[in-house]
């Protein structure tokens, strides 16, 4: 659909196009023939596309991460949140870099940003809002990140959080007007010491201490939260800040998040779950140890840059024990020869034959029994027809097969466990069962098929011997009644192979493997997986790699409409003509897709490889792919922000109703009863706050919280009820609200 706007300009063309042709009739077959040579000579003349001015190595509009490359080896868990603006305008080491890296793009970013905070953020009503708005888009420089390390205080060995981030502050004014806004508007939030003129502070938050540092000379703001903290906890953390390119984490990160700009996060699992063994939380973890979480070394996930290419990926590193133990290890990956030009390629890994039976019998003790019978049927009928088990194709096959799609065409690879026992297995097979086949050798190569009887067919015939032992009569009337539908169940199976090394190449048709031997171009699958695709093809339990022209080109112009729409709406708008084009930036012809479940040894990993977002495949099309992101971005991130208010609006609420309830349980200790208005009055209980008011109902001890929020319009109040006597031993909540804006606590634990 055209836009109005359009509609007055294609109307001037084409009225001036007409003009043009009703003016001189005569010579139209001359001038066309003029025009088409002159276009001729000039399509012979390649234009040279415009340099690329690079903005300097140091110019980056969001600094890389700075913890993770100076981690204390005490810490056993890392978080990163990325940066608004990594997500619009920050190179991560693909192939967008050039285009990003360009100064006209980068000069375009940083309009947007300014725009942001001179235009948008003030437009922001709310003062809450408008300021955690200007400090994530405004001040933040690199991205959050976050860390979990060991308590040393003997007295209270609890473990402790730091945050840290760089930011452009200017003085500690600005720090202070931010805390000053968020212990009003937050009741859990207190400041103990305001911020001094070196730039430290101690806050309280809930029941936890925090100080804070801000780092004029080096930009870098870090908070320091823990049950107990010294004087000098965060001086002596921030101390502890060294480059550190050996903590085990490391090598998790680069194989997710080399760029140091993506969500990534890691833990050991091990040392989690010692501390809340430590901390009297046995009961809690039984579960998870008996999964294997216990054995766990590593756990990371994350969003991000690695090898050249964007990475969705969660990895476990962990030996084979929980639930691991019902998965089967893939120990291979395919090296077979690709020809030529590759689309596609599909790899699936097969169990062992011990890991096969394992896998059965743990199958057969959950499923029902009349299933299991007649899945044993037809292994038996599979026997019959073929003269080999199931299990017997886990001796003679290894324990990965193929799917490919190259310039020959489709087919599978198969590697070979014991070709000796292939070939003995086959010969048998062929002289009990008559089976029709035969070779043949073209241009040297020897290729092989094999037409297999239907498994249907051999049913029917074992049907009819039933019959006959039984004297029934009319024992064939089963095949007479459907005569075209046993026709079309009874056709036979035809395969066609080749040996190469260590692989069987079958094809449904022996074209196919013809012609691998006349393309000219032939590499090893894992090479071309590794290579082309950037994925790892060992230990792939089951893993796609697709190969697509076209789309990087299209993402970037996708984007360009997005850059030019934000600066509309900043007010900072910019000169489209300078950004360089997908050529100018040198951008891939082809784009690698893939995904990949890993069951090796000592991991259990998902990865999802993609160019430049995982749901490039929704916009295959349309002119308008800019406004469209705008639009699902405001769609998804508008209302998301909107839930996040009310919900966080909701959880300071239940959190100073958690305070009240305290105080009850007390009262109700001592006088076995709920206090009466005069005492709820004594004993301050009553609760007003801007965005909600609390009140205690007299001597039922029920506490009433009223939220003042536009979104939850009406439906704003919600109830917390002392547990029944005799009944219940546990508080419970009753709301009016969404379950979508209530808080876990209140939806599970009441």
């Amino acid at each position: 659909m055209l836009y109005p706007r359009y509609l007055g300009f294609i109307a001037l063309i084409t009225c001036l196009s007409l003009s043009a042709c009703q003016s001189d009739k005569k010579s139209d077959v001359t001038d066309n023939t003029e025009t088409i040579e002159k276009l001729a000579e000039v399509n012979k003349l390649q234009t040279p596309t415009r340099a690329i001015e690079l903005i300097a190595a140091t110019d980056l509009i969001v600094k890389p991460a700075f913890l993770s490359k100076n981690l204390p080896e005490s810490v056993f868990m890392y978080v990163r949140v990325p940066n608004f603006w990594s997500l619009i305008g920050t190179a991560k080491g693909n192939e967008f870099d050039n285009a990003i890296n360009a100064k006209p793009f980068f000069e375009a970013v940083q309009a947007i940003r300014l725009g942001m905070s001179e235009n948008v953020i003030p437009e922001i009503p709310d003062e809450e809002a408008q300021l955690l708005t200007k400090v994530f888009l405004k001040h933040l420089t690199s991205p959050v990140e976050a860390i979990v390390i060991e308590g040393v205080d003997a007295a209270m060995p609890t473990p402790k959080l730091v945050v840290t981030t760089s930011a452009d502050f200017n003085n500690t004014d600005e720090i202070q007007t931010i805390l000053d806004v968020l212990a009003r508007q937050t009741p859990e939030f207190e400041i103990s010491k305001a911020i001094t003129a070196d730039g430290y502070a101690e806050l309280k938050l809930a029941n936890m201490n925090a100080q804070l540092q801000w780092d004029q000379p080096n930009s870098r703001l870090t908070l320091l939260l823990g049950l107990s903290l010294s004087l000098n906890n965060l001086s002596d953390v921030i101390k502890s800040f060294v480059p550190n390119a050996t903590h085990q984490m490391k090598v998790f990160e680069n194989s997710i998040d080399s760029s140091g700009q993506g969500f990534f996060t890691w833990a050991n699992p091990r040392k989690l779950t010692s501390i809340a063994s430590s901390m009297g939380m046995q009961k809690e973890i039984a579960p998870l140890a008996m999964m294997g979480v216990s054995s766990m070394k590593n756990f990371a996930m994350g969003i991000g840059t690695s090898d050249g290419i964007n990475r969705f990926k969660y990895v476990t590193e962990m030996p084979v024990t929980g639930f691991r133990s019902y998965l089967p290890i893939i120990n291979t990956s395919p090296s077979f020869n690709v020809a030529g030009k590759t689309k596609m390629l599909g790899v699936l890994g097969l169990p062992s034959r011990t890991s096969f039976v394992s896998i059965e019998n743990t199958v057969a003790l959950i499923a029902p029994p009349k299933d299991m019978k007649s899945y044993y049927k037809a292994k038996k009928s599979f026997k019959n027809a073929l003269g080999f088990s199931i299990e017997d194709i886990f001796d003679f096959f290894g324990q990965d097969i193929s799917f490919v799609s190259d310039e020959a065409g489709s087919y599978v690879a198969v590697r070979l466990n014991d070709a000796e026992k292939f070939k003995t297995t086959l010969a048998s097979s062929v002289e009990n069962l008559k089976l029709d086949y035969q070779q043949r050798t073209i241009s040297g190569h020897t290729y092989h098929h094999l037409k297999i009887p239907s498994i249907y067919e051999h049913y029917l015939k074992e049907e009819m011997k039933k019959d006959l032992l039984t004297n029934k009569k009319n024992s064939n009337q089963k095949i007479k009644d459907n005569r075209l539908l046993t026709r079309l169940m009874s056709l036979p199976s035809h395969v066609y192979w080749e040996q190469e090394g260590d692989y069987l190449i079958l094809s449904n048709i022996p074209q196919t493997l013809i012609d691998r031997h006349y393309a000219e171009a032939k590499t090893p699958a894992n090479e071309w997986l590794k290579k082309q695709q950037r994925l790892d093809p060992n230990g792939s339990l089951m893993m796609m790699s697709v190969r697509n022209n076209g789309t990087a080109d299209k993402m970037y112009r996708m984007h360009l409409g997005l850059i030019n729409t934000l600066a509309d709406f900043t007010g900072k708008p910019i000169d489209m003509f300078a950004l360089a084009t997908p050529r100018e930036a040198k951008l891939p012809l082809h784009s690698s897709y893939g995904f990949k479940i890993t069951s090796s040894e000592t991991q259990l990993a998902f990865e999802l490889n993609y160019e430049s977002n995982p749901f490039e495949f929704l916009f295959a099309g349309g002119a308008y792919e800019g406004i469209a992101v705008l639009g699902i971005l405001s769609a998804i991130a508008v209302p998301a922000y909107d839930d996040y208010r009310v919900r966080s609006q909701l959880t300071a609420g239940i959190l100073q109703a958690e305070v009240i309830k305290s105080k009850l349980n007390e009262f109700e200790i001592e006088y076995g009863r709920y206090p009466n208005q005069y005492e709820i009055d004594d004993l301050k209980l009553n609760f007003t706050n801007p965005g909600y008011s609390i009140t205690i109902n007299e001597n039922v001890g029920e506490i009433n919280l009223k939220f003042k929020n536009i979104v939850l319009r009406s439906r704003n109040t919600l109830k917390i009820s002392p547990p029944k006597q005799g009944i219940s031993t546990k508080w419970r909540c009753e709301a009016q609200i969404k379950n979508k804006y209530l808080p876990a606590s209140c939806r599970k634990k009441y």
